[in-house]
């Protein structure tokens, strides 16, 4: 009963990250002009000092932690936001933002594909339907026409793919190695606060490498009137607690109860959330192709989950039945 209590927990908590998530896919058009990549630094600059406040409060919780796991907090917060970003944004910029999405979209399935390689804990002929029809799902949400691809060079081609297949590993090995952790049954265990405060410190200390990229890329500032430089701290402000500290938090909490396996198929719904708030934006209704791919994506979630709880099913079954087949103990006679 609480295994089936943390899952039904752990699905909640990562269905409100991934929506959370999702709704950063505004940001960059809420704060039009300004570039990106300053975007991110506001982002991630608040999404810090906002966990440096946090674990001003928790530093006994912190010194808990030990310094190792730290500083592999400290690590996932530059690698997994930050990294991921940064490579993201590159192969956005050289191929177009269409090109960039399909291949990063892969990432639910790489998850799930790593995830299984770590744990063996499914068959790989289980896996194979909802990984399917999650990333076919993904891809005929991100797909453009031929048209919006006509222009890009072979080389430029090359270099989006790998740049984007590179953002992708990032994010996927944040994923698994954050799993891997916050699964441990290491005591004391580790508190979600505290971690998700780390992770943020991280994200700090990556950003503050985006500004000389910001620099060269030659992005608009948001330093040109007071009316867009309002407007983007209020945005950063939002993203970095919504988005960041929120969105960590949540998904930390779903990591500590769910498989890993899931989770990898559960982050496409960040993609799925993405595009409902993208039509809210602006103001329209989803295109036949946008539909097709929130409902195969959405199969694909359903039929991991169902999948994962047989499985887990059938184990609890064949734990309960090899202990009630185990000899009883004749009672010692007195002496």
């Amino acid at each position: 009963m609480r295994s089936r209590t943390d899952a039904v927990a752990g699905l909640f908590w990562a269905v409100v990250a991934t929506a959370l998530w999702g709704a950063t896919f505004l940001g960059p058009a809420a704060v039009e002009p300004v570039g990106p990549a300053y975007l991110v630094f506001g982002r991630y600059l608040f999404f810090g000092l906002l966990s440096l406040v946090v674990l001003i409060v928790h530093r006994r919780r912190a010194v808990e932690i030990g310094m190792r796991k730290a500083l592999l907090a400290l690590h996932l917060g530059i690698v997994g936001y930050v990294g991921f970003y940064l490579f993201f944004s590159f192969s956005a910029a050289i191929g177009g933002g269409a090109l960039a999405s399909i291949i990063t979209g892969v990432m639910p399935a790489v998850v799930t594909i790593a995830s299984n390689l770590i744990t063996k804990q499914v068959r790989w002929r289980r896996l194979a339907a909802p990984i399917a029809i999650t990333a076919v799902g993904l891809l005929v949400i991100n797909l453009r026409t031929p048209a919006a691809l006509s222009d890009i060079t072979t080389s430029d081609l090359i270099t989006t793919t790998a740049l984007a297949l590179v953002a992708c590993a990032l994010w996927s090995y944040f994923v698994v190695a954050n799993g891997i952790v916050l699964r441990r049954t290491d005591r004391p265990a580790i508190d979600n606060t505290t971690w998700t405060a780390l992770i943020g410190v991280g994200a700090l200390i990556g950003s503050l490498g985006l500004l000389p990229i910001a620099w060269t890329m030659d992005a608009t500032s948001p330093i040109g009137d007071e009316s867009t430089l309002v407007r983007f701290l209020i945005v950063s402000v939002l993203l970095a607690t919504l988005g960041s500290w929120c969105a960590s938090w949540s998904w930390n909490r779903a990591t500590g109860r769910i498989s890993t396996l899931l989770l990898g198929q559960l982050m496409a719904l960040e993609t799925l959330f993405g595009a409902l708030f993208n039509l809210l934006w602006e103001s329209r209704w989803p295109t036949l192709q946008e539909i097709i791919g929130a409902a195969l994506v959405t199969t694909g979630v359903i039929v991991c989950a169902r999948t994962l709880e047989r499985h887990r099913a059938k184990r609890a079954g064949a734990v309960e039945l090899s202990s009630s087949d185990a000899p009883l103990q004749e009672p010692a006679s007195p002496s």
